[in-house]
This record gives structure tokens, sequence and C-alpha cells, in this order.
């Protein structure tokens, strides 16, 4: 199972593998039925490309057991949520959460937001407190503390 965030990048992917079913926020809602239906059956396609904000809720997809994160979303909540199609009930193997990260770009600086965030919420839930700057805040420090280091597009 593969998430993506951007639509270029998910058709990019349905082009690559077009056996693969699909779950995307431009199927309608019988499309995006009918291809979880396939994917679950044992002789349905072997991969399905989701989007992020499309597919990270509401389905059951316990046929998969790798699943691979291409691009990173603001909210942790979203990676979790996304990951639990696999864990649910029916589950036989363990599931393995892979999120495919561009050194030098801005995929670290994302990853660093998310982590701040979860410790943000891990804090509140625990009854904790952190230092007080913003994730925000931390990022803009790395980025003007990194002299010299341009970031640049992935190819």
């Amino acid at each position: 199972m593969v998430f993506a965030h951007h639509r270029e990048v998910q058709r990019a992917l349905v082009a690559r593998f077009p056996e693969a079913a699909h779950v995307l926020g431009s199927d309608d809602v019988a499309a995006r039925a009918a291809a979880v239906d396939a994917f679950q059956r044992s002789d349905g396609p072997a991969l399905i490309v989701c989007s992020l904000q499309a597919a990270s809720q509401g389905i059951t997809l316990v046929r998969a057991s790798n699943v691979a994160f291409l691009e990173l979303d603001w909210t942790p909540a979203r990676h979790d949520q996304a990951e639990d199609r696999c864990h649910r009930i029916g589950q036989r193997d363990a599931v393995t959460a892979y999120y495919l990260l561009a050194t030098q770009s801005i995929d670290e600086q994302m990853a660093a937001v998310l982590q701040r965030k979860r410790s943000v919420i891990d804090a509140v839930t625990d009854g904790r407190q952190l230092e007080d700057t913003s994730a925000l805040d931390a990022v803009v420090r790395e980025l003007r503390d990194r002299p010299g280091r341009a970031l640049r597009a992935a190819a």
C-alpha cells in the first residue's frame, strides 16, 4: 500500500503501475469501494495507491502489511490513521510503515515538524510541559543555523 499527498505523484504511480488499485480524491465513492474490494481479494492487485486524504480513514485494507509514505502530511494523526488501515481485525501479519524521505530536502524539515508535534501531543496526554518553542520556530531556527545550505527540489 502506497500513500501520497499530491495528485501529480498519485497519477505518476497509477501510470507506472496500471494494474494497481487506487483510492484517490478524483475517484467517486463507488470506484473507491470497488478498488478496496478488489485489493482485499486474494487474487486482487498486489498494490493499492492511496491518497492521504481520501484513504486515510474509513476503509480496511488488511491484505496489506507494508505501508509506504512517499510524502508527508502536516498532521501526525493523518499518518497514524493511514497506517491503521492495515491494523484491523483480520490482519495476520506484522505491519511495517516506511517513510521515504529525500535527504537535503524539505522532507527533513517536515519530519522534524511532525516529530515536534508528536512530542507536544505526547506531553499534553502525559501531563508534561515542554519548552515554549513552536514547531515552526524550531524549523526556521534550524534553517537559519545552516548557512550555505540551500534547499533544492527533489527530482
